[in-house]
């Protein structure tokens, strides 16, 4: 037990070492970030095909001031089994040298996991050079292949974009260490965003007060063609690492987590709230804004005035509405004036569709629709032949408003959504014979109101230290 217990020591003070050069060369290796919450996850639920965790904080930890916009951090998450199978592509001489790769690969050890990260160009230059300098007969067509995807700005960006790290290690097995994969590859870049909600202190069974949070995670997948080393158009589904993980999470498991800088790009209510608020969101990006009706709830509850707040939620289908539950005392208090539901059509060819579910009865005052998951329209406007993509009437004259009077319409979702309907929001004007510069309102846009993510170029001494003595004291340290 005694010698395990070496080892496994040593094996972290020689990735300490290897780190400690990697971050002498590389200032962004050695990128001190923020500090670490440590939270146990105590619920977990299903919603429309998102997971929804509670999570509670330490005892006599609290993550302060999260505000929209705001973030956590967390290292990517890769399953061991893929660690494992990895680890054997890897150059290795001997079982120590094995332990040590397993250790640098761990996500929750002192890296993030780059496993499952697109391939950079220099580890590819640096596949080339040792087949190059050492032929492989077994290789050479797929060193072939290499070369010519070098020679190709395309081709790399379309290798980046269909293969991972760890898919290149099984097609040229056992020609880079651990510790050469890591130069080549750099710190793992892992901004994937999940949104998050403050609850507050509560009471634990142990009576002490904690703060609880819920992060809301949809588990997602891409399916990329895979054809430029011969596979004739293999079709390999990845998984979107970090959101597996955390889907994978279950009571009892422990969560490691980060308070990261709020974005200045990012949400935030402006001082004044007379003018009217505009929510619009795709799927769970209406998270983002549960922390804003409670502020705009207390501002309102403590005399402030507060114009209309109209909620818009987008969905790929019925089922897929997500927070009913979440806003639904908001609607309730009267916080939220109007909330419409519509479907975001994934595909062209289903054109425009009608949403018949009504959540909420009383509240939902018309029928909507969304074309291609970025235009609303109603059903006398058909968008598939509109130039400039048109709201529902009632949508468009409190989008109007709002930007008349100096309010915010608050845009959340994927890239693509986002654009789209800022774009549709900035018509609006357009059609008013206005330009957006001229009038008092302003459009917000953002991913997600907290962050989730795989550290951001370099790693946080204090993450690794975390992880470490977790480890050491498995091991009976």
């Amino acid at each position: 037990m005694g010698r395990n217990k070496k080892t496994l020591k040593d094996i972290f003070k020689k990735a300490a070492a290897v780190k400690k050069r990697h971050e002498k060369h590389d200032p962004a290796w050695g990128a001190r970030k923020h500090d670490v919450f440590s939270a146990t996850v105590i619920r977990v639920e299903e919603d429309a095909g998102t997971k929804n965790m509670t999570l509670m904080l330490d005892a006599g930890e609290r993550i302060e001031d999260l505000q929209p916009g705001g973030g956590i951090g967390l290292p990517g998450g890769a399953d061991q089994t893929s660690i494992s199978a990895i680890v054997g592509m890897l150059k290795i001489k001997n079982e120590k040298e094995k332990q040590l790769a397993a250790a640098l690969l761990q996500p929750n050890a002192p890296y993030p996991g780059i496993l499952l990260t697109p391939p950079s160009e220099k580890l590819l230059q640096l596949l080339d050079k040792k087949l190059t300098e050492r032929p492989c007969a077994e290789l050479a067509d797929a060193h072939q292949n290499l070369k010519n995807i070098l020679a190709d700005g395309e081709k790399i960006a379309e290798l980046q974009a269909a293969y991972d790290v760890a898919d290149l290690l099984k097609i040229f097995p056992k020609l880079v260490t651990a510790e050469e994969l890591l130069a080549a590859q750099g710190p793992a870049h892992g901004n994937k965003t999940f949104s998050l909600i403050d609850y507050g202190e509560m009471t634990a069974d142990d009576g002490a007060q904690r703060q609880y949070l819920k992060i809301s995670v949809l588990p997602e997948a891409g399916l990329h063609v895979q054809k430029l080393f011969g596979e004739g158009s293999k079709k390999v589904l990845h998984f979107g690492e970090t959101s597996h993980y955390l889907a994978g999470l279950k009571p009892g498991d422990r969560l490691h987590i980060n308070k990261t800088a709020k974005n200045k790009d990012d949400f935030y209510l402006p001082r004044d709230l007379s003018g009217g608020t505009v929510m619009i969101a795709q799927g769970n990006g209406a998270a983002n804004f549960i922390s804003m009706l409670k502020e705009i709830r207390q501002r309102k509850n403590a005399g402030e005035v507060v114009g209309a707040v109209n909620l818009v939620l987008a969905a790929r289908d019925e089922d897929s509405v997500w927070g009913l539950k979440e806003l639904k005392p908001y609607l309730d208090d009267g916080t939220v004036a109007r909330l419409d539901i519509v479907l975001a059509d994934t595909g062209v060819e289903k054109g425009i569709e009608e949403n018949p579910q009504e959540p909420f009865p009383q509240k939902t005052k018309a029928a909507l629709y969304v074309h291609h998951g970025t235009r609303l329209a109603d059903d006398s406007q058909d968008i598939r032949s509109a130039a400039t993509g048109l709201f529902d009437p009632a949508i468009e004259k409190t989008v109007y408003a709002a930007l008349k009077n100096g309010g915010g319409v608050f845009i959340s979702g994927g890239e693509g959504f986002r654009n789209t309907i800022k774009s549709a929001v900035c018509a609006i004007a357009a059609r008013q014979g206005k330009m957006l510069s001229g009038l008092k309102g302003k459009i917000y846009t953002t991913k997600s109101t907290m962050r989730i993510q795989g550290e951001d170029r370099g790693w946080s001494r204090r993450l690794a230290g975390k992880f470490l003595n977790e480890h050491l004291k498995k091991a009976g340290r």
